[in-house]
């Protein structure tokens, strides 16, 4: 998503620290404005109290005054952006790390590698709840809420409760954008979601669930709902799976409870289909992987270039999905097993490619 797969809207419903806007410019007015700077990428280094430790000093204050919300991004991925393992696999052999910390360490310098601290705070609270120059908290709109006992400055904006809050990290282009013409986005999941069937539901309505904050109370879940859950990832995809010859079997995917192509964000992610069964020894197993695959072009005499040559993610064009599996003869009489299993995969320099996570979520027998 930018940042591969990691920002969603972040939302307080009574907004962040006690001291955050009070302390520092006086006023907790709330605002209602149509303007607000959206979160996105570090820019470059910050300076006098946009600097990184500032800001992380009063990411410190949000965690303190809302504990629970602060648990649930302890254990996200938006917290984990940086840190994650295969991430920092990834960017270890990366041409250019600046644009990718641009995303997965925002409150650090993109063009230094992060202090621990700005490495151990990912994506913060800070990050989207503090935008532009504008020292007064971004929340979203709250009919129901009373803002006068907020302590601090607040914003409200109902952009920050709609996709334009995440496109900033989670829809970008590869950073040979222009270059010989061949303009490729590395990312592409707002653009998505537009076209899906669910464009008029905002990404938090699915990746933001409602959750209890104390009696009578409720704030939207910041733990950012998204993969390594095997509910979620049934509910996105409608699976018929067919033997219609005893050698042949065939599945249909389509996406269900899903706003974008699926796996969305990540290049990482993949959608591994399979077929397998022990009646035979050895067992015998396929594999067949939906994704967006590329290739490598040179332009003139110059720069190679990613090119995509096949996207096969369900949603993706006007159909279903379908895989189709050819089984050998021994097993023309035989059952076997279909699975889905939900795939973040590395591509090593050597060609080959690393599995970091599997979450199987669907199978069945035919």
């Amino acid at each position: 998503m930018r940042g591969r797969g990691l920002i969603a809207a972040v939302f307080v419903t009574l907004g962040l620290a006690a001291a955050l806007g009070q302390a520092r410019n006086g006023s907790t007015a709330t605002v209602v404005s149509t303007n607000a700077a959206m979160p996105g990428p570090a820019r470059g280094p910050r300076t006098g109290d946009q600097a990184g430790a500032s800001r992380l000093d009063r990411n410190d204050e949000c965690v303190t005054c809302h504990a629970d919300v602060a648990s649930e991004w302890s254990h996200s991925l938006h917290r984990g952006a940086y840190e994650d393992p295969m991430f920092q696999a990834a960017l270890e052999r990366e041409r250019h790390p600046s644009f990718c910390r641009a995303c997965h360490a925002p409150e650090a310098d993109p063009l230094h590698e992060p202090t621990p601290r700005e490495s151990a705070a990912g994506v913060a609270c800070v990050s989207c709840h503090l935008t532009g120059r504008d020292p007064a908290v971004l929340a979203g709109p709250h009919a129901d809420g009373d803002d006068s006992q907020v302590p601090h400055a607040l914003r409200r904006s109902a952009e920050f409760a709609s996709p334009d809050a995440c496109a900033g990290c989670h829809e970008f282009w590869f950073p040979s954008l222009g270059r010989a013409g061949h303009a490729l986005k590395m990312q592409r999941t707002i653009s998505e979601h537009a076209r899906s069937d669910f464009a008029n539901e905002s990404c938090q309505n699915c990746h933001m669930l409602s959750a209890p904050s104390g009696p009578g109370a409720t704030h939207l879940d910041h733990g950012f709902a998204v993969v390594g859950q095997p509910s979620m990832l049934r509910a996105a995809v409608a699976i018929v799976a067919t033997r219609p010859e005893p050698g042949r079997v065939v599945l249909e995917l389509s996406p269900r409870v899903v706003g974008h192509a699926f796996p969305t964000g990540d290049l990482f992610r993949r959608l591994s289909v399979e077929l397998h069964s022990d009646e035979i020894s050895p067992s015998w197993s396929a594999q067949q992987l939906l994704a967006r695959h590329f290739g490598s072009r040179r332009v003139g005499e110059g720069q190679v270039i990613r090119i995509e040559h096949l996207d096969n993610r369900v949603g993706v064009g006007d159909g279903p999905t379908t895989v189709e599996f050819t089984l050998p003869p021994e097993l023309h009489e035989a059952t076997v097993t279909w699975e889905l299993v939900h795939e973040r995969a590395l591509e090593a320099s050597s060609g080959a490619t690393g599995i970091w996570g599997r979450t199987p979520f669907a199978s069945g027998l035919l």
